[in-house]
């Protein structure tokens, strides 16, 4: 040996020489283990214990799963076995064994699962065996026994397996039965009986195997049930009863398979759960001693648990602690008259003086113990390390951005029992609240956003006692270069530059669209205009020359009435110049208005044009005109013919076309028209300047639609025709 220390939870640390560090705990839980070994026969003959009982000279008995009782003589640390010997009908009648006690003559009785029950006397060290005889009715009423219970008057109550309770009188041996009864509900609710109970009343509790817990009434020889109702939460947890037990306030509490323990208050006649969500290791509760604190202790399947009656706390230990095994056996458990408490399970026994268990009252320190980054420890002695301390003194870390992973490690300084330590983190400034761990000493980070953070850690001992300062270290994560202000500041500029190039681009083009409307209204104006002069024009030239030549004529007529030859001639050619005159106000009109769209309908309106057309030119004219009438307001109606025309008068001017093809239909809830050509064609480039040369009628044309959301596609090819495409919405 070359160094002893002593910490501050009072562990002894010891340096070896070769031989490494020793630990000596003096505080260690002071829980004694009695187990089989194998190679010692002063031992338990098993370690699966199902049932243990004191006698009335402090000697232990103990049953266990398949090999046998062993009475524990605790005084002179003996252990005699009781085996079965199917040669002796004066052995144990089995070597599986369930409950077991002792009566008031000193007799042990120990029941089995199927082969009935045993009496032990001690004086003449021989098994008397009881069994199921069915010619009988007085005997026991079935073979397997999983508990007992012996009462104040000389009583030992059974439970079975299947056939509820049998009651045994020791002085009359005569047993007798009490059993389910589907037709009577003050029957005992089910066959399957798997703990006995008698509270300071002398009532008798029974727990069942899916029937609840029953209280036995002894005046009516009827049972009173409490079962599980989904309906009520006030009811008990779980129709499987495995412990019972009454403290020293005479509450009772109940433990069930599955669903942890009840609390029953006998004057509202309620039930209260608590479950391991409050607190407890696991909810199965196989066992419950109340200590002189009036602390319950708890046997269950994940360890035993200390609960306080009155701040409803549990407090868990584990084999960590000191105990044999986590895992205990229903109603092996016993409070020995020296006040120790024996629990048992699959491992053997342990005994303990429960005030002995105490509390370890130091409170740790909490310690960083590693900082990485990607998973990687960080040295200070890394270029460009972001620590220049040690981690467990450091009280700042400057991050560059891309550390965008990065781990803490932490410790509580007591190494009592380190794995019951537990921690709390949090990232002020990210984390909204404390984040509880367990036993977790670590914690990972990612893509925090840039900024100052603290990191802080608290911590427990190994019994609950938490260190609530703990420790911190401040985290300064610096922004990229494009997220600094400087750089924001360039952006702005370069944006602002930006966006007033953009806006000066946009002014630009809005003018130059707005000059383009201009002139195009001005070209519209122009062309109204003349159309006004055209229009006058004909009226004057031709209408006031038939207009007057008529006046003439019929001057001349009236200067010779008699002359009736002569009256005749001039009437005739009065009559030939009026109907010149009809025909050129026709055309006129027909120019200014399309009538037949109102007394045809529009597409016989387009027809028309066609034929009209074809009549007066060389040009071959195939047309397919669906029904489209009435589909468009009149307004663009009347702008679809102006389409079609202005389309058709294009092709008879320029496109030195022999053959035209038009389709008109409705599709899709589209006007749809289609021209084409075999003519000359043109370069359509020409149609995205705005050159006077490509003539106000397409330009006209893509204006019109524009007004009714219609679309325009003209394609054409030099020495190919042209193909016009109109669509139209409905």
């Amino acid at each position: 040996m070359k160094s002893v220390y002593e910490d501050r939870s009072g562990i002894i640390w010891i340096g070896t020489y070769g031989g490494g560090i020793s630990k000596f705990n003096t505080k260690k839980k002071l829980i004694k283990h009695y187990k089989e070994n194998q190679y010692d026969k002063n031992s338990l003959s098993g370690n699966n214990i199902f049932s243990i009982t004191e006698d009335s000279k402090d000697n232990l008995w103990i049953a266990t799963r398949d090999k046998g009782l062993t009475k524990f003589n605790r005084k002179l640390n003996e252990f005699n076995i009781y085996r079965n010997d199917v040669s002796d009908t004066n052995s144990l009648s089995y070597d599986s064994l369930h409950g077991i006690l002792e009566d008031t003559s000193g007799n042990i009785w120990i029941g089995t699962p199927g082969k009935g029950l045993n009496k032990f006397i001690p004086s003449e060290n021989k098994f008397i065996r009881y069994k199921k005889d069915l010619n009988k009715e007085s005997s026991l009423s079935d073979n397997t026994i999983y508990c007992m219970l012996a009462d104040n008057e000389g009583n030992i109550w059974i439970g079975t397996g299947d056939t509820g309770i049998a009651k045994f009188n020791l002085e009359t041996e005569i047993f007798t039965h009490f059993k389910n009864d589907p037709l009577n509900d003050s029957s005992i609710s089910v066959n399957r009986i798997k703990v006995l109970y008698l509270d300071s009343n002398n009532d008798l509790w029974v727990g069942t195997e899916g029937g609840g817990i029953n209280k036995y009434d002894k005046s009516k020889e009827n049972f009173i049930r409490f079962i599980k109702k989904e309906e009520n939460e006030n009811c008990l947890s779980d129709d499987h009863i495995i412990s019972i037990f009454e403290d020293s306030l005479k509450r009772l509490w109940i433990g069930t398979a599955s669903k942890g323990l009840n609390y029953f208050d006998r004057e509202k006649n309620i039930f209260i759960n608590f479950n391991d969500k409050d607190g407890l290791p696991n909810n199965t509760i196989n066992g419950i001693l109340e200590d002189d604190n009036s602390n319950l202790w708890i046997s269950t399947n994940n360890g035993l648990s200390k609960f306080n009656t009155i701040d409803f706390t549990f407090k868990n230990y584990d084999v960590r602690d000191g105990l044999q095994s986590n895992e205990f056996n229903p109603n092996v458990n016993l409070r020995l008259k020296s006040g120790e408490f024996v629990f048992g399970g699959i491992n053997g026994i342990n005994i303990f003086y429960p005030e002995e268990l105490n509390d370890n009252l130091n409170i740790p320190e909490i310690v960083i113990t590693d900082f990485q980054i990607f998973n990687k420890h960080v040295q200070i002695s890394e270029k460009n390390s972001p620590l220049k301390k040690s981690i467990n003194v450091e009280s700042e870390i400057i991050l560059e951005y891309k550390d965008s992973v990065f781990s803490f490690e932490f410790t509580a300084m007591d190494f009592n029992i380190p794995g019951k330590n537990k921690y709390a983190y949090k990232m002020d400034g990210f984390d909204k609240d404390w984040i509880y761990s367990g036993n977790r000493r670590f914690v990972t980070y990612t893509n925090l956003n840039p900024g100052e953070y603290l990191f802080r850690v608290k911590g427990s001992n190994n019994d609950g006692l938490w260190n609530k300062e703990g420790t911190s270290i401040k985290i300064y994560i610096k922004p990229p270069f494009w997220k600094t202000y400087w750089f924001k500041g360039l952006s702005m500029l370069a944006i602002t530059g930006t966006i007033g190039s953009i806006y000066q681009n946009k002014l630009n083009l809005v003018k130059k669209e707005k000059k383009a409307q201009e002139d195009f209204t001005k070209k519209l104006i122009e062309t109204q205009e003349e159309d006004r002069k055209r229009i006058a024009a004909e009226l004057h030239d031709n209408i006031g020359h038939y207009l007057l030549i008529t006046k003439n004529k019929i001057q001349i007529t009236k200067q010779n009435p008699d002359d009736k030859e002569s009256m005749l001639r001039e009437v005739t050619e009065v009559e030939d110049i009026i109907t010149s005159a009809i025909k050129d106000v026709r055309e006129i009109s027909y120019n200014l208005h399309p009538y037949q769209i109102e007394r045809l309908g529009l597409s016989k309106a387009i027809q028309s044009i066609i034929d009209r057309t074809s009549k007066a030119t060389n040009i071959k004219f195939i047309s397919d005109i669906k029904a489209i009438d009435n589909l468009l307001s009149k307004d663009v109606e009347i702008n679809i013919f102006r389409i079609i025309q202005e389309c058709i008068n294009n092709i008879v001017k320029h496109s030195d076309a022999t053959e035209v093809l038009i389709n008109v239909n409705n599709r899709n809830n589209y006007l749809r028209v289609l021209i084409s050509d075999n003519g000359k064609g043109f370069e359509t480039e020409k149609l995205n300047t705005n050159s006077e040369k490509q003539g106000f009628g397409l330009r006209g044309i893509k204006e019109r639609l524009k007004l009714f959301k219609g679309e325009f596609e003209i394609n054409s090819v030099r020495g190919s025709g042209t193909e016009v495409k109109v669509s139209v919405p409905f």
